[in-house]
């Protein structure tokens, strides 16, 4: 973590170590961390990559047994949450794309972006689709 903290200092990517630290929490095997021999070459361009995931739209997640995400809640005060996507809502599409059987991980790379960029989440609620446009903001 030590390393986190000097990106941190170095670059602006404390949002993107947290979206690490959460997405680690939903799943361990979510794998969005640098490795340290990268950071110890060019830092910076590891900041850069890092930042790349740093916006968030206020989501936990989860994969059932089917490999579909499924929303376990949204975060209070988030762009998800005002936009009103409930709990078990399920997504599946980012963008367009289809995401349905996807790993977990690749589906938080999807969904997780720059700051202030937007991402469109379809959802399946009660048998329809919804369409949410979300504007990605820091942890």
């Amino acid at each position: 973590m030590e390393e986190g903290k000097r990106l941190a200092k170095e670059g602006k990517v404390i949002e993107a170590i947290a979206l690490y630290q959460e997405a680690q929490k939903l799943d361990p095997e979510v794998d969005l961390n640098p490795d340290t021999e990268a950071i110890d070459k060019d830092p910076e361009a590891v900041g850069q990559q890092l930042a790349q995931y740093a916006g968030v739209v206020g989501i936990r997640i989860k994969q059932d047994e089917e490999k579909r995400i499924i929303i376990t809640s949204p975060i209070e005060g988030k762009p998800a949450f005002k936009a009103g996507i409930r709990a078990n809502d399920i997504i599946i599409k980012v963008d367009n794309e289809r995401i349905e059987g996807m790993n977990i991980n690749e589906a938080v790379k999807r969904i997780a972006g720059p700051i202030d960029t937007e991402v469109k989440l379809t959802i399946l609620r009660e048998g329809k689709e919804l369409d949410f446009r979300l504007q990605r903001v820091p942890k």
